[in-house]
């Protein structure tokens, strides 16, 4: 095989792995999981562990606010894009609640889930600092109208 040959073999080779990263990427950045990722981050809202929530509630005498959700759930995106970057809504949560996000792959979850019977995603639960359930947050994907069930 001539010189010349096996060069240009080996640059379409490495075109088509650059080509198959570059796919590979786009495919990540794009999936379920990332998009929720970023979406929950676009909300601003903080993200801390159910316990230094317990403990925040217990310092500030908020009720804790837990939104059960799944980086992979459209509506828990949906409730994300749509309502919790709203800043009123931020207002109102910081100002009443000690918010926590609480993530479905996470084995304690899992377990609270099955305390509390939650089935769906995304749903919101007002539970005093030890954990005891106050009531369940009805869902709105406006904010004016989630206002009014926070």
């Amino acid at each position: 095989m001539a010189f010349g040959t096996r060069t240009k073999i080996l640059a379409a080779l490495a075109g088509v792995a650059l080509l198959g990263v570059l796919v590979l990427a786009v495919l990540w950045m794009t999936s379920p999981n990332q998009l929720g990722r970023a979406a929950f981050a676009a909300t601003g809202l903080p993200k801390r562990t159910l316990a230094e929530a317990q403990q925040l509630s217990r310092e500030t005498s908020k009720p804790l606010l837990i939104n059960f959700s799944a980086y992979w759930c459209g509506f828990c995106r949906k409730l994300d894009r749509m309502v919790m970057v709203d800043e009123r809504v931020k207002a109102r949560i910081n100002e009443k609640y000690v918010f926590v996000r609480l993530d479905s792959e996470d084995p304690q979850t899992r377990t609270l889930m099955r305390t509390y019977g939650v089935h769906v995603f995304p749903t919101l639960l007002v539970a005093q600092a030890d954990g005891t359930p106050v009531r369940f947050i009805s869902l709105a994907y406006e904010p004016d109208n989630f206002l009014q069930n926070l």
